[in-house]
């Protein structure tokens, strides 16, 4: 029945199939309902195949109906980029979050830190409680809580960990502060590439469902079966919202009461945080592989591709069902990439490009100053320079365009976790 329907009127709920294309029996009570940005589903349509029979009459074009065909196609999911919306208490183990175990899902696992706090130790060696929960390759966010600055007063840094011995931890880059007694260590879910994860999304159980709600009417609402994605971190530029946009694939879908969708008016109490600007607190520190100095830059701009992209695998004899077309979806190895305006001119970046240098690069959100629970980073362990840096106009000034390509790091002792070791990034929230 026609009628006028607001596009502004949307919901979303997302559920981590056991099977491919077997969505829950209650979304209300198994679907992970998620605050968002948007939803493109412009991709979710039928094939319809052309009858090949052949005609008695040349003009007889169009005169048989067509052939329903597979509902494979592709779809667009951006939600919110934040924090964990709490602090996880000394002792405790960070929690997965509905925003985290979509990062997972994009980039293949995550690792959950555990909180605590120092005892002493020195600013590239702090010394713990206890490092129960941490590992080798994970990231963890410190926090000056005795006798902050104001840039560090309820500000955390995210540092990666290289090695443990006992209870003393050897950092990538140095903390901003020396440690003292009580400081607090906070937990992250360190998010990380792992190709053996993503190889195989069916042998993984490593797709997902969607139900959209769009408007108030039945016939708008969709639900996409069978689903995997590939992450980008966007809305990097000055006073920018940043998103995890979702390029999703999906094998099926349904729509509407025709396809038997029922009409889900309540889905649950959305999860999410607030955005925080890129122009507020956002720090971005670039230094030379293996010196653990800190080199904050300002930048004018910044771009991020994790290079993780999925692709299907297709079949004319699928043996799932309602997994049209699709045998499973596997994982392709592409840049990770980084493109920062440096708002500054240097010849320091020239040279460091001719020699081949290294770069370690962290660019942190800490939150909005009240500590952990709203803060996140980006951390590229070793990148290089892959193109000329190029000198650009920054209001006036000439800046710095830098293009960093992430390679794996061997730089971490101990540990089991080797593809979070050597993740080329992570993406950390805390």
């Amino acid at each position: 029945m026609a009628g006028q329907f607001l596009t502004s009127e949307s919901l979303l709920s997302f559920y981590t199939e056991s099977t491919p294309c077997t969505p829950p029996a209650n979304w209300a009570a198994d679907g992970t309902p998620i605050e968002f940005v948007s939803a493109n589903l412009d991709g979710v349509a039928e094939e319809q195949l052309v009858d090949p029979t052949a005609e008695a009459r040349h003009l007889a074009v169009g005169n048989r109906q067509r052939i329903r065909g597979r509902r494979n196609g592709t779809h667009t999911i951006v939600v919110k980029q934040h924090g964990t919306g709490v602090v996880t208490a000394d002792g405790d183990t960070v929690t997965q979050t509905a925003l985290g175990t979509l990062w997972t899902h994009c980039l293949g696992a995550s690792h959950l830190g555990t909180s605590h706090v120092i005892t002493g130790g020195t600013a590239t060696q702090p010394i713990l409680d206890s490092v129960t929960g941490i590992v080798p390759g994970c990231m963890l966010a410190f926090e000056d809580t005795s006798s902050p600055t104001a840039q560090n007063d309820g500000f955390p840094v995210c540092r990666r960990v290289l090695s443990i011995s006992t209870l003393t931890l050897t950092l990538s880059e140095a903390l901003p502060w020396t440690p003292a007694a009580d400081d607090p260590v906070h937990a992250c879910i360190t998010v990380y590439p792992h190709a053996h994860n993503l190889r195989d999304a069916v042998a993984a159980g490593n797709t997902i469902a969607w139900y959209v709600r769009q408007g108030d009417d039945e016939s708008l609402n969709t639900r996409l079966d069978g689903c995997v994605h590939s992450a980008k971190l966007e809305g990097l530029s000055l006073g920018g919202l940043p998103t995890l946009t979702m390029e999703g694939m999906h094998a099926n879908w349904a729509r509407g009461t025709q396809d038997s969708l029922a009409d889900i008016t309540d889905l649950g109490t959305p999860e999410g945080e607030p955005q925080l600007s890129m122009s507020l607190d956002v720090s971005l520190s670039i230094q030379e592989f293996g010196n653990t100095a800190i080199n904050e830059i300002d930048a004018n701009a910044v771009t991020f591709e994790p290079g993780i992209t999925r692709s299907r695998v297709e079949t004319v004899t699928g043996k799932t069902y309602r997994f049209h077309g699709t045998a499973t979806y596997t994982v392709a190895a592409g840049q990770t990439k980084m493109m920062i305006t440096v708002a500054a001119h240097l010849s320091d970046w020239y040279e460091g490009m001719t020699a081949g240098t290294a770069y370690r690069i962290t660019m942190t959100q800490p939150g909005t100053g009240a500590g952990a629970g709203s803060g996140w980073c980006v951390h590229l362990p070793k990148a290089r320079l892959i193109s000329t840096p190029g000198k650009t106009d920054v209001n006036g000034n000439y800046g710095t365009t830098l293009e960093f390509e992430a390679t794996e790091p061997a730089d971490t002792t101990g540990g089991s976790l080797v593809d979070l070791q050597k993740a080329r990034f992570l993406v950390a929230m805390f």
